[in-house]
């Protein structure tokens, strides 16, 4: 029997008491903020979970997860980013939609970077499955070595976290788009601003694949995109004002002396503030330029077209399949595409 990680182990690997971890994972007694990340981070390290079948174990008898039809979603909440609360209630609000539809309950944990990684739920073997949303492959790797999972929300190989992904197919809906713009006789070249730093992706899961799915449908559709068209942006919350300016100047530029007309950001979130910085530079929309993206919702505006997020059919699709990996009828290397919508209409 593969010997099982104890509080001692624990308190060892913190260099703490046993008394301290204890209040730690109770939540009580008087516990600097320091301590209590290090303590959750040598608990999920070893794997440790509280047991209640102890003297089963002792006794070297059998015994198993008690299911407790309760699923999980996972999701990633930066400690410095303010998160829309009507986006983060839409993914709350279907995922337990999506469990209930197969007489689940879910529930949702925000992992907070700062904070550490600190789901009592999963210590305490109290989860059937999870659903992630987090782009970090350690946490991924706590979270598998619990309990049967899949991934969402993260471009990743399944390969390389070892579980199904299922995301959104962002290049079908791309390769929508820029089928009307040819159809339209839209003419003009891709310029892709790429954003990072606000999310804190992980490099071992996200690459420059990325944003294959703006630069593969417009070359399909004979719209031309330059490697000296994509710009990095170090772009998070404190300073998306100033780097919007930025970008505005630059795209001016381009779509005036370049021949660029389609602007794509991505991971950076704010076109319709792109759009009004450029409409005072006196760029048109959009008989001068189209702003692309992705989205939670159509933003329902003329010259800014976007992959709409079906989110409804992200959590279905995902607690589909988690259900499958808990019956041991799912393979961990698969990926999962759900449709987006797109909002052509604002050409």
């Amino acid at each position: 029997m593969k010997e099982r990680a104890s509080i001692r182990d624990v308190a060892k690997m913190a260099g703490v008491s046993i008394t301290t971890v204890s209040f730690v994972l109770k939540g009580i007694g008087r516990v600097s903020q320091d301590t209590i990340r290090r303590v959750w981070d040598c608990v999920n390290e070893l794997g440790y979970t509280p047991n209640p079948y102890v003297n089963k174990i002792l006794n070297k008898e059998n015994f198993e997860h008690k299911k407790t039809n309760l699923l999980m979603r996972v999701f990633f909440h930066p400690s410095d980013v303010v998160v829309d609360n009507t986006i983060l209630n839409n993914y709350i609000g279907n995922f337990e939609t999506a469990c209930a539809k197969y007489d689940y309950s879910g529930t949702s944990y925000a992992y907070r970077d700062v904070l550490g990684f600190r789901s009592k739920l999963l210590l305490n073997d109290l989860v059937d499955g999870v659903v992630l949303g987090v782009p970090h492959k350690n946490i991924l790797e706590v979270v598998r070595k619990r309990v049967p999972c899949v991934l969402t929300g993260v471009d990743a190989d399944p390969d390389v976290v070892s579980m199904p992904v299922i995301h959104f197919d962002y290049e079908n809906a791309f390769n929508r788009i820029f089928s009307a713009f040819a159809k339209k006789n839209m003419t003009g070249s891709l310029a892709i601003f790429r954003g990072f730093g606000e999310l804190s992706l992980d490099d071992s899961l996200v690459h420059d694949y990325s944003i294959e799915y703006l630069k593969r449908p417009a070359e399909k559709n004979k719209i031309p995109f330059r490697k000296s068209h994509l710009f990095n942006v170090e772009a998070d919350a404190k300073n998306n004002a100033t780097k919007l300016e930025e970008i505005a100047d630059k795209a001016f530029h381009l779509i005036r002396e370049e021949g660029v007309r389609f602007i794509a950001l991505h991971l950076i979130t704010s076109l319709s503030e792109l759009k009004v910085l450029l409409e005072k530079r006196g760029i048109r929309f959009p008989e001068e330029a189209v702003l692309l993206g992705v989205n939670h919702v159509s933003s329902k505006s003329t010259g800014i077209v976007e992959a709409v997020h079906d989110i409804p059919a992200l959590m279905e699709k995902a607690v589909e399949v988690l259900l499958r990996c808990m019956d041991g009828k799912e393979k961990k290397n698969k990926k999962y595409w759900v449709e987006c919508k797109t909002d052509v209409d604002n050409i």
